[in-house]
């Protein structure tokens, strides 16, 4: 069970209140967080710990993984499902090996990933601020 924290209420607005992009940014950045802990904890030989945080940053995979929509844009979506599945594997593997180099990899990944979503952020809201919103999100429906 995760620990409540001062910021719990703040975030949970902000989830509530996103947009389907801003939510990948949001998500992308728990799993690199998750990450970047783990991988303190596990060069600090606290390998317990860091196994917890990797598996918390697979189940934020699971979450991006489960919210593709293939039907739109079915190439890119593939392709960013490939990604994830590298992503996940590699957690895993970490995990097994407890080999901190490997976390910085994903880590990487990630950050590619989480900054790519905030162009596309940045992208839309220059698109509604000039026209009609798009309809979608690069093929992306997040459910609460």
């Amino acid at each position: 069970m995760a620990k409540a924290t001062s910021s719990t209420p703040y975030l949970r607005t902000k989830v509530l209140t996103a947009s389907p992009g801003e939510l990948m940014v949001i998500l992308h950045n728990a799993a690199i967080s998750y990450c970047d802990r783990a991988r303190q904890k596990m060069l600090s030989q606290e390998f317990d710990e860091s196994c917890d945080l990797i598996v918390r940053a697979e189940d934020v995979l699971m979450e991006l993984t489960s919210g593709l929509r293939r039907e739109v844009y079915p190439e890119l979506v593939e392709n960013l499902a490939r990604l994830y599945e590298f992503v996940f594997h590699r957690l895993f593997e970490c995990n097994c090996s407890r080999d901190p180099q490997k976390l910085t990899e994903v880590t990487d990944v990630l950050t590619v990933l989480r900054d790519t979503w905030v162009q596309v952020n940045r992208k839309e809201m220059d698109v509604e601020s000039t026209q009609t919103p798009p309809s979608g999100s690069a093929g992306l429906e997040l459910s609460a």
